[in-house]
């Protein structure tokens, strides 16, 4: 019967989601949160492989029996980089998690007529979340977490707020996981005289835990069907971690997406309780490529 109802609210939420054609602003909460996470294309709505993948889903923070800090540091292309930290913990028995994230563009030319740049600045994003969970029946998980949203491009600057929404089943057959999110619903001010938009989006994730090896290495793949509000196709992430024996971590993605990256790489390695993961992401047209490093430690 719960399964009945999880597979019915993945339905109503995939409708709800509207067709309507545009851009959006604070586009820069579509960029990836935590090495290991992007390195598997962020398919990442059912599985829990670090604090960092609380951002794709609040739910998963009901499966998460540590407490934890980390940080991760994003060279991407065009001069973008991005600074997140995340903790989670306990508090009276209840699991909370706390994200943050700075994003900065250095160095825009500002040019109002041909010829030499009159000068540069830097464009500004921030945002700072609260999230919690709770297992409303057994093996089904309900998460929430809400964010304040900052922007600031040159003399203009706008602010809002934005909720995530997630529901995580834990064996929703044998040996496989669903989830299900809703992210960056909420409204934000005016940038200067331009209404924005934000990058709403709905997922549903499935991944695989069981005795799926080869030698020494494990397999675990995951899938996620992906939809933005603002567009009419639906996005299909692929991801696939393996391990050997238990030390190092290697990952791969594949996302639909992304026109100039499809793929993604990653590698990861442990110490008793520190956790280090890398993320390469080639970019086709001369565009260069993306590196990420995360790292948390548990508690």
């Amino acid at each position: 019967m719960r399964v009945k109802i999880f597979l019915i609210l993945i339905l109503v939420s995939f409708n709800l989601i509207a067709q309507n054609a545009g851009n959006t602003g604070y586009s820069f909460l579509k960029i990836g949160t935590g090495a290991g996470e992007v390195a598997q294309a962020e398919a990442i709505t059912s599985k829990l492989i670090s604090p960092f993948s609380l951002n794709y889903n609040p739910a998963l923070i009901t499966q998460a029996n540590f407490s934890s800090i980390g940080f991760m540091h994003n060279e991407w292309i065009q001069d973008l980089r991005s600074e997140y930290l995340v903790a989670n913990s306990s508090l009276y028995g209840i699991p909370i998690f706390l994200s943050v994230n700075s994003t900065s563009i250095a160095n825009i030319e500002i040019r109002t007529k041909p010829g030499e740049a009159q000068g540069n600045f830097n464009a500004q994003y921030f945002f700072a979340g609260l999230g919690t969970g709770y297992e409303i029946f057994e093996n089904l998980s309900l998460g929430f977490q809400i964010k304040y949203l900052y922007e600031n491009i040159y003399v203009d600057e706008s602010n809002g707020y934005a909720f995530d929404f997630g529901l995580f089943k834990k064996n929703l057959i044998a040996d496989l996981n669903a989830g299900l999110s809703l992210r960056n619903f909420g409204k934000v001010n005016k940038l200067s005289t331009t209404s924005s938009e934000l990058p709403s989006e709905v997922r549903f994730g499935l991944s695989y835990f069981g005795n799926l090896s080869l030698y020494k290495f494990n397999f675990y793949p995951s899938l996620d069907l992906q939809k933005f509000t603002r567009s009419g196709n639906l996005n299909f992430l692929i991801g696939l971690e393996t391990n050997y024996d238990k030390l190092l971590t290697f990952r791969i993605g594949y996302n639909s997406m992304r026109e100039i990256n499809h793929l993604s790489f990653g590698v990861g390695v442990s110490y008793k309780s520190i956790y280090v993961d890398y993320a390469f992401l080639p970019f086709t047209n001369n565009f260069g490529s993306a590196n990420l490093i995360s790292i948390y430690i548990k508690l």
